[in-house]
């Protein structure tokens, strides 16, 4: 068991902040093992604009206008246990509390500070011989902030996710298969910071048939942050390589295939106009939004070395 604190002076805030911390390991057998962490941590680095520049990537801005340093309270608890020396399972659960979050209210940069959680489990079971090592896990997490009394889940929300990894061996050769899936990141689309006050504007397919009038209130309030999402994300990644001595140092040749089975893996949404539509009954002029997806890469090879002296 080890227990200490730390002291952490903030300029900008003028304030020192204790920052506690406990770590208690227990083996009560030697294939039993649990483990407790807890702990305060606190920063003066700022977030930003959470949909950035293509919706779900932030955007960082300079924000010197926050007196107040990020802090956070973090409690992970673990436990693992040993089937033998080549095969094991770990369960670990954590909670996050966040302070003083910065948001940006708007794109000029100005930012208030919010609160917010993050909590969740990971099941993880590994298997090693000398040929073989393999791990698959799975996370269920959430990641929220608060807006307007309620949370709603953020852009790092990802409520399921699963990834594999094995790696064989023969001689000085190696094969490498990754495999990951999880559900979709919370899609908002960046209409909220534009106004348009010369027309209605209408968009129906993504949106199940909200109306969007001038900007940001019907936004806010037909459509709650969070609620809507992109699809599954999965892919295969094969790494082969091999390796060898020559003048002093080892030199690993490789061939490395990222998205094997080509996977149109949603990036982002973007939208444009397809027409200008007269309503028949009021005879305003009504323009339709269409949807564009851009995808992530492709099946992407890639052949290199590297050198280790």
């Amino acid at each position: 068991m080890r227990q200490g604190t730390r002291f952490s002076y903030w300029s900008f805030a003028a304030s020192a902040i204790p920052e506690p911390r406990f770590n208690l390991v227990w083996k009560p057998q030697t294939s039993h093992t649990f483990k407790l962490g807890a702990g305060r941590y606190s920063q003066g680095i700022a977030t930003a604009l959470e949909r950035g520049l293509i919706q779900f990537l932030p955007l960082y801005l300079p924000a010197d206008q926050n007196d107040r340093a990020e802090t956070a309270e973090h409690i992970i608890a673990s436990y693992e246990h040993n089937f033998s020396s080549n095969s094991d399972i770990s369960l670990t659960g954590y909670y996050k509390r966040f302070h003083n979050l910065l948001k940006a209210v708007d794109s000029t940069g100005y930012f208030s500070g919010i609160p917010g959680r993050s909590f969740g489990f990971e099941l993880k079971a590994g298997l090693r011989n000398a040929f073989m090592n393999s791990w698959i896990c799975y996370d269920h997490s959430y990641s929220q902030r608060k807006f307007a009394g309620a949370y709603y889940d953020c852009n790092y929300d990802k409520r399921n996710i699963i990834k594999a990894l094995s790696t064989f061996k023969k001689n000085r050769y190696s094969l490498t298969l990754y495999w990951e899936f999880s559900t979709g990141q919370p899609y908002d689309a960046d209409l909220a910071n534009v106004y348009f006050n010369s027309y209605n504007y209408y968009y129906s397919s993504f949106r199940k048939g909200y109306d969007f009038f001038y900007g940001t209130g019907a936004y806010q309030q037909l459509v709650p942050m969070g609620k809507i999402r992109y699809p599954y994300y999965h892919r295969l990644d094969v790494n082969i390589q091999t390796h060898f001595r020559l003048w002093g140092a080892t030199y690993k040749p490789y061939i490395s295939v990222r998205n094997v089975y080509a996977r149109k893996n949603v990036l982002y949404y973007d939208y444009g106009f397809l027409e200008s539509l007269v309503d028949e009954e009021t005879g305003e002029v009504i323009k339709r939004w269409i949807e564009r997806k851009a995808y992530s890469l492709p099946v992407l090879p890639t052949v290199g070395v590297n050198v280790e002296f």
